[in-house]
């Protein structure tokens, strides 16, 4: 079995992380290079061009678009053109970009078992480069958790299948799971594609930081950014997620401490921005 980080952190509901991830987008300088997108899921608007101006109403940049279940013909729902261009029309009006898309398929079509799962994710890609979208992200949750170093590297060697046709569609494949720096950084390099990469865009190193096992490091030459994930499920009634800060600390207080007036001002301050 492979080992997997702890994962220990309180919980926060639905509207604690919208504000957190709000405020975050707010007390960041435009210099900063820090953006703060959202799932249409956690907004409760999966595959719905609503989403565009909600997650913009909240003050997010971006949206990642979730693709949707099979219907009865076995398609997804952002396989219809239609669906589409509504999304592209509304993130035009909205000037919001769509970032990514999330192939939430994967977790009943399990890559490292259903034969037919890697078609998923071929169609996946040409949906994300439809909706010019850059990122499509690929889930090991639950079911679907890759659990054995057999069952990563036959996941990793089906992703160097994949990896040409993402580059030709100008398509970068996410690996969000739950595996450890050494696990990631073992199936990238076994990948080996521009077109593959984890889940924060980051290449692991085969040493973890000291300070935290299972640490990430950053790619040489990335800008500043705070760096948070949501650990694979929506935010609403019983089903809750986890929001975890790189340095293993609950970023919540933090991030409610940056909402008070006269800590925002210190945070523009000592970033050299304006006192108004």
């Amino acid at each position: 079995m492979l080992e997997r980080p702890a994962r220990t952190r309180p919980m926060l509901s639905r509207r604690e992380f919208l504000l957190s991830g709000a405020t975050l987008a707010e007390a960041a300088p435009p210099a900063a290079g820090l953006r703060i997108g959202v799932m249409d899921g956690i907004l409760k608007l999966a595959c719905r061009p609503e989403a565009i101006a909600r997650a913009k109403e909240f003050g997010f940049e971006g949206l990642q678009v979730t693709l949707g279940r099979p219907d009865a013909g076995n398609r997804l729902p952002l396989e219809e053109a239609s669906l589409q261009e509504r999304y592209l029309e509304e993130s035009r009006k909205q000037n919001l970009p769509l970032n990514s898309a999330y192939i939430d398929v994967l977790h009943m079509s399990c890559l490292k078992s259903d034969p037919a799962a890697p078609a998923w994710v071929e169609r996946g890609i040409e949906i994300t480069r439809r909706l010019k979208a850059g990122i499509l992200m690929t889930v090991f949750f639950g079911k679907c958790a890759i659990e054995s170093r057999r069952e990563l590297d036959y996941v990793a060697d089906l992703f160097r299948d994949l990896a040409p046709e993402a580059r030709r569609a100008g398509v970068i494949l996410g690996f969000e799971n739950l595996l450890t720096a050494e696990d990631n950084a073992r199936a990238m390099d076994r990948v080996a594609s521009e077109a593959f990469q984890d889940l924060l865009r980051r290449r692991q190193r085969r040493q973890p930081s000291r300070s935290r096992p299972g640490a990430r490091d950053s790619l040489p030459g990335q800008g500043p950014h705070l760096p948070v994930s949501f650990q694979g499920r929506r935010l609403s009634g019983r089903r809750e997620g986890r929001l975890s800060g790189r340095d293993g600390r609950d970023p919540g207080d933090r991030l409610f401490r940056l909402r008070q007036p006269r800590n925002r001002l210190a945070l523009r301050r000592r970033r050299g921005g304006s006192k108004t």
